[in-house]
């Protein structure tokens, strides 16, 4: 299966449940961005301080912040973007904030929408009517509020009016300052963090690769017809780790076209582009060395989901990009030979070679074969070890231009390892 595109535009309707009249905004965001980013739009499209818990609600499973010392159901919303759940149009989710208040909305998805360039993300197109204040009392507390602020006579009037701060209009709605502030938040939200992009054991650097992958789709197009590349990190720990395993030994001027498939970055500048790739090779000699000098400890960088206090393991991605990193060398991986088809079984069952057909089995035998799937890949870099297919060299004689690279030396990849642990092999 080609990967999909995982970015198009939603378009939401939220609705302040029981508010009459409807208070209520419409506003675009990327399909791509998780319930935590859907979360940070609605308390700011809504005009809400982001000050008490909140939850959403889909179809009977509960998504929030989870808390450690209070153990719950509650799903972890930063792991889930907005088109894992949310299929088709009128697809509807509720989100409440303030359980003491109880603040409930509902949130539509009204449009999907292609996805383009030139469409600032997110924003906000309509609206009507103010947000109730923070901590009021709910709907009926804040009717109340309405009421004595429509009568200077009241005896709680002058009170009400300085606990608020100032007057307060119902009716009012300013579209331009809440695409400014949604501007302004997610526009910082969005700078690169400074990170050292040769330290791979900062998450941060994991983190910008992820996205970097991600992001560098730049537009929607037909999904039979394109080949996205790799997507995440997690595909893209499978692929090196192939590479890595392999009876051939790959170098990046072949495997970086697959890494892009048709949509290779615009690149801003010469060092952007030596980082990213420096970062590549990086991990890819990671595990390498992992699996030359410690197989034991190698682990697959595989996605985790919370459900329902249960941790479920997503290995579809990592496999996927395990099949495209033998795609690369398929003659001579000799995939149909007893000993190879039985070793990658639990790998491809996860990936388009098999129509993903380890999800067709019943939850004891997907769960062994998940479990099957690190141990194999360590049992296939050792099977292809000692038979491993040197590059093809020239026969015509050279003069080197450069000092022979001893084993103690730097490696001249640029990676920071020893040349015996990196490139030597």
């Amino acid at each position: 299966m080609t990967p999909q595109s995982l970015r198009a535009i939603y378009q939401f309707k939220v609705t302040l449940k029981g508010a009459r009249p409807p208070i209520w905004r419409r506003f675009q965001i990327a399909s791509s961005d998780t319930l935590e980013d859907l979360h940070l739009v609605l308390q700011i499209v809504m005009g809400w301080q982001n000050v008490h818990l909140h939850e959403f609600n889909y179809k009977k499973i509960r998504y929030g912040v989870p808390d450690k010392n209070y153990p719950s159901d509650i799903a972890d919303e930063t792991n889930y973007r907005l088109a894992q759940l949310l299929k088709k149009e009128k697809d509807k989710l509720t989100y409440d904030y303030d359980f003491g208040d109880g603040w409930r909305h509902d949130v539509i998805l009204e449009k999907i929408l292609p996805f383009n360039t030139d469409t600032t993300l997110p924003n906000c197109i309509k609206g009507k009517r103010a947000c109730p204040p923070e901590d009021i009392g709910g709907l009926g507390g804040y009717m109340h509020f309405l009421q004595i602020l429509s009568d200077p006579s009241d005896p709680e009037y002058k009170e009400t009016l300085d606990w608020m701060g100032g007057e307060f209009d119902p009716e009012h709605f300013n579209l331009e300052e809440i695409n400014e502030v949604l501007y302004a938040y997610f526009n910082q939200a969005d700078k690169i963090i400074e990170v050292d992009l040769t330290d791979i054991s900062n998450p941060n650097t994991i983190d910008f690769l992820d996205n970097f992958l991600l992001y560098r789709i730049k537009e929607e197009l037909d999904n039979n017809e394109h080949d996205e590349g790799i997507l995440c990190i997690s595909e893209l720990d499978g692929f090196f780790t192939a590479i890595a395993s392999g009876p051939e030994l790959i170098p990046p001027s072949q495997w970086l076209p697959a890494v892009w498939g048709e949509f290779e970055p615009e690149w801003e500048s010469e060092q952007e582009f030596q980082n990213v790739i420096g970062l590549m090779i990086a991990i890819m000699n990671d595990i390498s060395t992992n699996l030359m000098e410690s197989p034991e400890k190698f682990e697959a960088n595989f996605e985790y989901r919370e459900f329902k206090d249960k941790t479920v393991t997503i290995v579809d991605e990592w496999c996927e990009g395990y099949w495209r990193g033998i795609s690369l060398a398929l003659n001579s991986w000799n995939i149909d030979s007893a000993d190879m088809a039985l070793l990658l079984t639990p790998i491809l069952a996860f990936s388009s070679q098999s129509n993903w057909k380890g999800h067709e089995f019943s939850e004891q035998e997907l769960e062994n074969l998940q479990r099957n799937i690190e141990p194999n890949a360590r049992k296939i870099h050792a099977y292809w070890l000692n038979q491993r297919i040197p590059p093809t060299l020239s026969h015509k004689s050279h003069q080197r231009n450069t000092p022979k690279t001893g084993r103690n030396d730097p490696c001249p990849c640029g990676s920071g390892k020893k040349y015996k642990k990196c490139c030597l092999h």
